[in-house]
């Protein structure tokens, strides 16, 4: 089991390899953290980055997002993602998933301000990003109701 807690940020410093291991409030899901390894500019994003594989949205959209804008300010060269790489250049493999759940976010307002329901909502949010991504029709509908809900009572 555990034996620490990471609430937000905290530095381990190995002798010859110091590892920053930062902790994201509600994003992909409740518990999202990822690793920096400073010796070798290498950062481990966790499933806050997935590469060809549909994200899978389990906590909030615009936290998602934030978590992501906050990452890209680490001065990583490559990254780990939680799903697919197994290397990628950073912060250039953060832009398929920022465009992805922009196209949630976007898509998701034009459903509300329309007056879709959730079911028939679910089958246009996110539409746009189908031929992009592995497994999309088992993701995206599953995607789609989570930034429905999250964003339905906006003002």
């Amino acid at each position: 089991m555990p034996d620490r807690v990471i609430a937000e940020q905290e530095v381990i410093d190995l002798g010859d390899r110091v590892l920053e291991l930062r902790a994201f409030p509600l994003a992909h899901t409740a518990t999202d953290l990822t690793v920096f390894d400073r010796t070798s500019d290498l950062l481990f994003a966790g499933d806050l980055l997935f590469d060809t594989h549909t994200p899978a949205l389990d906590g909030s959209l615009r936290g998602w997002l934030a978590a992501l804008s906050r990452i890209k300010g680490f001065s990583a060269r490559q990254v780990v993602p939680g799903h697919g790489g197994p290397l990628l250049d950073w912060p250039q493999a953060a832009k398929p998933v920022e465009r992805y759940l922009g196209a949630l976010e976007a898509d998701t307002k034009r459903a509300l301000d329309d007056g879709l329901a959730l079911g028939p909502a679910t089958e246009v949010i996110g539409r746009s990003e189908a031929d992009r991504w592995l497994l999309f029709d088992l993701f995206n509908p599953r995607n789609a109701t989570i930034a429905y809900t999250e964003l339905e009572w906006d003002p």
